[in-house]
Order: C-alpha cells, then structure tokens, then sequence
C-alpha cells in the first residue's frame, strides 16, 4: 500500500521476481507496453466468476500483479483462497473432488500437432502411437477434427502450502460463458451442475475483497488464489 506506482516502476518490480511471462490474450484488455507484458484489466464493472489467470492452459502463471493507478469506487477486487475452500468443504464433496481430474480440449490443426509431436503426418494411428506427448494428448474426433487435450487433478498442492487447492476454469467457463463442456471430467462426461453450483457459493463465503488504494500492489500466487 502506497507504492510510487507507475508503469516503468511497476514492469521493473515483476522483473525483479518473474523470469519470464505469460501473455493474455482474453479480450477486453488494453495493452499498455509494446511486449504486452502490461496489461490493463478487463474494463466496465462487471465481476467475473472466479478463476486463476489462465487456468484453461497447462502454462498458467505462477504469479500474478495488480497495480492501481486509479482506484474505482466500490468494486473491489475478491480473492478466494482455494486451500481455504478445500478446508470448508463437505466431506462427501472432498473425496469425490480428491480423485477427479478435469480434461480441457482445445480445437486445433493437423499442422499443430504434427509439430508438437515431431511427425510427418498426423493420422489417427499416428496419434495412436504417439500417446501423450505432455501436456497434450492430440485426438481426432468424428468430423475429422484435431483437438488437443490435457488434463489436470481437481485438487492439487499449490507452489507454498502442503494443504490442497480447488483452482480452476470451472465456475468462469459455467457461470460467465454459460459453457457446460470446458473443463469435462475425465471421462469426457460433464461436470455436474449441483457440484459447480456449490463450489461457486464456498468461494463467495470465504473470499477476501480487497477495496483498492491508488498505489496498491497485490503479487498474488496465481497457483492457490482465485
């Protein structure tokens, strides 16, 4: 709180700490440096559900920053720490989630996965043969099309605590995009909807608002927060 904040000041401040990054490439953002590093948040008032940044890719990053340059007026930032949401749960909804791996599949190209897995031609024996190239497993579903798929444990240990962590894509992708197949489980079945339903309200009872200051920082481990 009441950092001298300013873009060079605050690039300098995530270098110190990050050696490297991962871009955004959500819309509704402004680039504010020619790299992209810098980034401004979503603009309008509206309040997503919760989510670590980028947790539909297998590169999230470890870390995040907010910087306030200009703080708004009643519309803080909520945090949810996904350890403390694990520690709240049910105990029948703890062992489910404690042995259910989320599967992500993204569309993607022939070209693509010829390159990641270092082939010539990417036929469906050849994906057969090539098994999991991690992260990805490359598919070819009915119509002919090349999916890329990952998958991921719902419950994990998070970069500075040995407690497990509910971190993911599942409340922003059902509750903003209305989107019931991005994450599925494992076996490609959907999540069910009393589940997702009761993870959202966990994450509204626990979560911290944190109300902005100009000159605010948050470093934030993106690996336990949502």
């Amino acid at each position: 709180r009441g950092y001298r904040l300013n873009k060079a000041n605050f690039r300098r401040l995530a270098d110190d700490f990050c050696s490297g990054f991962v871009r955004n490439r959500a819309v509704g953002r402004k680039n504010l440096s020619k790299d992209q590093r810098l980034q401004s948040v979503n603009l309008g008032g509206t309040m997503f559900p919760f989510h670590p940044e980028i947790s539909r890719e297998p590169w999230r990053p470890d870390t995040i920053f907010f910087g306030c340059l200009k703080a708004p007026k009643d519309a803080p930032t909520q945090l949810a720490d996904g350890t403390a949401m694990v520690k709240a749960m049910q105990e029948e909804t703890l062992q489910t989630l404690s042995t259910t791996r989320l599967l992500y599949q993204h569309p993607t190209t022939k070209e693509n996965a010829e390159r990641w897995l270092g082939i010539e031609d990417a036929t469906l024996s050849a994906l057969d043969q090539a098994g999991d190239s991690k992260p990805f497993k490359f598919e070819i579903d009915d119509d002919g099309n090349y999916i890329r798929v990952f998958t991921v444990p719902c419950l994990y240990k998070p970069m500075f605590s040995e407690n497990l962590a509910f971190g993911n894509h599942i409340l922003f992708s059902r509750f903003f995009h209305n989107i019931r197949t991005f994450p599925l489980l494992e076996d490609y079945s959907e999540i069910p909807e009393d589940l997702c339903q009761e993870m959202n309200d966990l994450a509204h009872k626990i979560c911290y608002p944190h109300l902005w200051r100009k000159g605010d920082i948050l470093m934030v481990d993106n690996t336990r927060f949502m």
